[in-house]
């Protein structure tokens, strides 16, 4: 019987402890140590991230798994050995998803792989020509603000390792996340769908939806990405004083982005003023209903979008990793903006068509851009200025970047005609 891996990633049971390592294990109760001692030494001690570290050890994992297979010694396993592993991969079906592996999921995989193949060869216990190629090249690194599928590249591995021949050796990046930018009826449906704006609700009836408002407003409005929305506390907007009579007034903001790059975004009057209202609205009445679930005082919680007071769990916790993106799929599949895809069932065989949603939290960041081209240029704002100000909005580390992402998407929206705001836009 060939043995097999897998991975233990432990919570720690008392509140407020660390979770341990993971540590990867081979199902005849022995530790493969040589893999653990690189999650911990090299993963888990540089990305403070459990879920990283997850992702970084099932990698590994698949790749031990393989060579087990395929009778390989990993040891001394080579550069066509990893190609072999590309083209099974390439060519297998999740048994989570029942659709094949996308190329990305294979692409990060590797990278992890040879991450660990170079730790190995530095400390004696790789012998094969894989990591020997990568061992003192210069790692190179596609900069954050110039690649435009960055949103999909996990736990920061390099998109170039090791001085590899990753056009060779690599996998593509899957291109299913690329620009696209959200139409304005399909616009107005998705924020149809949270419902009015959280300053002019009528009633209560539609708690939890204030949040989803505010999720939304946040990417198509100002451009964050979802991390960097998930990641906005309700100081800066708790200190604003709006003047009700200028909507269309811009208040600056400090956000954490990608790469740990700080900058200022432009927050619209109008969004600051249905913040606050979320705030002292359906925010609090989740904070104080987790209390009441506690029997105790509200534990403190800075996070700006917390779970509803509906949610069974977890009411007035900081939302999710995925949550964001959970909201976008919500919202599409109740509105119909849903695309077919075809699901393959592993017991039969069987193939039958699912639909998933059309758009993605990062869609609205693109659409922000395209809208925001359109506003300015109408309000009479150079080619430059404008550019530049989107540039300088979304982080990017130079306007041609911004450019050679966006300009040949901009007709999308160019009936926006002359409103005065992104809100006017789409109504």
């Amino acid at each position: 019987m060939i043995t097999t891996h897998f991975v233990h990633l432990a919570t720690g049971s008392q509140a407020g402890q660390l979770p341990e390592t993971p540590s990867i294990w081979m199902n005849s109760g022995r530790i493969h140590v040589e893999a653990t001692i690189w999650l911990v030494s090299e993963v888990c001690a540089t990305k403070p991230s459990p879920t990283t570290w997850d992702v970084a050890a099932r990698s590994v994992v698949t790749w031990l798994d393989y060579c087990i297979e395929t009778g390989i010694d990993w040891r001394h396993s080579m550069e066509l050995d990893l190609v072999a592993y590309r083209d099974a991969y390439l060519g297998a079906i999740s048994i989570y998803t029942g659709r094949p592996y996308s190329s990305t999921t294979v692409r990060l995989r590797m990278m992890y792989i040879i991450q660990f193949l170079e730790y190995s060869r530095v400390n004696g216990l790789y012998h094969g020509d894989i990591a020997q190629r990568a061992h003192g090249a210069r790692r190179r690194r596609i900069p954050v603000d110039a690649d435009v599928l960055v949103h999909t590249r996990s736990g920061g591995v390099s998109a170039a390792p090791f001085g590899l021949n990753s056009a060779r050796v690599l996998p593509r990046a899957s291109q299913d996340d690329t620009v696209r930018v959200i139409s304005r009826a399909d616009l107005r449906a998705l924020i149809g769908w949270a419902g009015a704006r959280p300053t002019e609700r009528q009633c209560d009836d539609d708690r939890g939806r204030d949040r989803d408002y505010i999720a939304l407003a946040l990417g198509w409005a100002v451009g964050l990405r979802d991390a960097e929305i998930r990641n906005l506390t309700t100081y800066p907007f708790e200190r604003i004083v709006v003047q009700s009579k200028f909507p269309g007034e811009m208040h600056k903001i400090g956000i954490g982005g990608k790469g740990d790059k700080f900058r200022q975004v432009d927050v619209p009057s109008w969004l600051v003023s249905d913040i606050q209202a979320y705030i002292s609205g359906a925010r609090k009445r989740a904070i104080l209903r987790r209390a009441e679930r506690a029997g105790k005082r509200p534990p403190p919680e800075s996070a700006l979008l917390v779970n509803d007071e509906t949610d069974r769990r977890y009411p007035g916790k900081r939302m999710g990793r995925t949550a964001i993106a959970k909201v976008i799929i919500r919202a599409c599949e109740n509105t119909g903006l849903t695309k077919a895809m075809e699901k393959t069932n592993l017991e039969t065989g069987k193939v039958t068509a699912v639909a998933i949603s059309r758009y993605s939290p990062h869609c609205l960041r693109h659409t922000y851009a395209v809208m925001t081209f359109h506003h300015l240029r109408k309000s009479g704002k150079s080619e430059t200025e404008t550019w530049t100000y989107i540039q300088h909005q979304l982080g990017h580390a130079s306007a041609s970047t911004t450019i050679e992402i966006y300009l040949r998407h901009v007709s999308v929206w160019s009936e926006a005609g002359q409103a005065r705001s992104l809100l006017e836009a789409i109504r």
